[in-house]
């Protein structure tokens, strides 16, 4: 019998006799399909792990006598830990943070388009063994650094875009950290400075030991040759964005198609000659697309890093096809510091209107940390548990802005900033890193959110 929590609810149950398996769940559901009984052994397996599973697991065994044993589990934050861009056809290094393998570790690495569920190479010391996936996509692209474990893609293309998974394991603990990779084709007389990107969003739950300094960082995510093709749109994170036809009489063509990547897939259409408006099903745009009937116009709702690239527009009519461009650009502030030192994140602004609130959180679960509403001149700093924050915050009652004292590596994390009043609603995110790596080999984007 396997329970979980204080309250030590019953969450699976193996009879021995019977070999009868049945799986409950608490009050809020967390666990779901998640949990594996095996048969045999009785040992539990969770699977799609989060940080709500952390927590204290009792196995329970009834025989001729009872036998307890408690299991502590905690499930740490993914942290947001850098970027990097590079033009298809280079290469790009996916680091492990690892200056040498040690002994009996396994550095085991997997990739999917949407999740990391497919096998791609694997350095296992205890049997000496490098092995690669025979994945087509792949094939001969792929190495391992014998040393450090890192991962590099040669020859990078547009379908290596996905989802990066590292996994260190040794007899003490698993490490994790994950890479999500997006490639876009360059767009042809583009210079080699018009780059084609690839993001690589680095998720970590096990970051390296900090060391001093700080640097601060904001810089454009691409930058591009103006063209009368065309045409650049820089967006915050979060904020809507038109991307304009500039036709005034849609009824005049025949078809109005907007395509989206190096693949040009079809997002949005106005077929044959009528009002009404068409979506394909990708889930990047999932309920996020808005197509003006009488213009032509397509609104980006909530935009995320995943939307940002290379939009086409088609206006089709029996003797000719015109086209427009569009280039999605997205931005976001990274800062590292040297563990030990203090960091100050700031709003950009002189002075908080007499109304403002403002709401620092942190995280993908967004656990507010400091807050401020000039309307009732009331200032709150996070006062909970987490030991990480406690006494360690100070907020700039006249500009919002937020220092940490005394910075160690579990601070490495997303930083969310909202700003609120009558007259606007903005949101920024920083990205806040405490590591040994150079702060230029990212090539920071900036992003905002509404």
């Amino acid at each position: 019998m396997w329970m979980y929590g204080a309250q030590r609810s019953i969450i699976a149950k193996l009879n021995g006799k019977s070999q009868m398996i049945s799986f409950y769940d608490v009050d809020d559901g967390r666990f779901g399909d998640r949990l594996q009984l095996d048969n045999q052994t009785g040992s539990l397996s969770i699977s799609d792990i989060r940080t709500k599973l952390s927590g204290d697991y009792q196995l329970r065994i009834i025989s001729s006598e009872t036998s307890h044993k408690t299991f502590s589990l905690t499930v740490h934050d993914v942290f947001f830990a850098g970027l990097t861009n590079t033009k298809e056809g280079d290469s790009v290094t996916l680091h492990t943070g690892v200056h040498e393998i040690q002994k009996h570790d396994v550095i085991l690495w997997m990739f999917g388009p949407l999740s990391p569920d497919t096998f791609l190479a694997e350095i296992n010391t205890t049997l000496g063994q490098i092995s690669y996936s025979d994945d087509a996509r792949l094939r001969n692209r792929v190495r391992l650094d014998d040393q450090s474990g890192s991962l590099t893609i040669s020859n990078s293309r547009s379908t290596d875009t996905g989802l990066y998974q590292l996994q260190i394991t040794n007899s003490k603990e698993t490490f994790y950290k994950r890479y999500n990779v997006f490639v876009d084709a360059p767009e042809p007389g583009l210079s080699s400075g018009g780059l084609a990107l690839i993001c690589v969003f680095v998720l970590m739950i096990v970051a390296a030991a900090g060391i001093a300094g700080v640097c601060y960082s904001r810089r454009k995510y691409s930058r591009l040759k103006g063209t009368d093709e065309m045409k650049t749109e820089e967006v915050s994170e979060g904020d809507s964005v038109t991307l304009h036809t500039g036709i005034t009489e849609p009824q005049k063509y025949d078809q109005i198609l907007w395509s989206f990547g190096p693949r040009g897939s079809v997002i949005a259409q106005i077929p044959e000659r009528t009002s009404k408006t068409s979506f394909r099903d990708d889930e990047r745009f999932r309920g996020r697309l808005q197509l003006d009937s009488e213009t032509g116009d397509l609104t980006i709702r909530d935009v995320k890093i995943t939307q940002s690239g290379d939009y086409q527009l088609k206006l089709i009519r029996a003797r000719q096809t015109k086209s427009r461009k569009f280039k999605l650009i997205l931005y976001v502030d990274t800062v590292k510091v040297r563990a030990g030192d203090s960091v100050t994140l700031n709003t950009g602004m002189t002075e908080l209107e007499e109304d403002s609130k403002i709401l620092w959180t942190h995280g993908d679960h967004e656990t507010c940390i400091a807050k401020i509403n000039r309307a009732t001149n009331k200032t709150s700093l996070y006062r909970g548990n987490d030991v990480r924050f406690r006494d360690r915050l100070q907020l700039d009652h006249r500009t919002g802005s937020l220092t940490i004292w005394n910075i160690s590596i579990t601070h490495s994390d997303v930083y969310k900033l909202q700003i609120s009043s009558r007259r606007r609603s903005k949101c920024k995110r920083f990205v806040l890193i405490v590591d040994g790596e150079d702060l230029m080999s990212f090539n920071v984007i900036m992003m905002h959110c509404k």
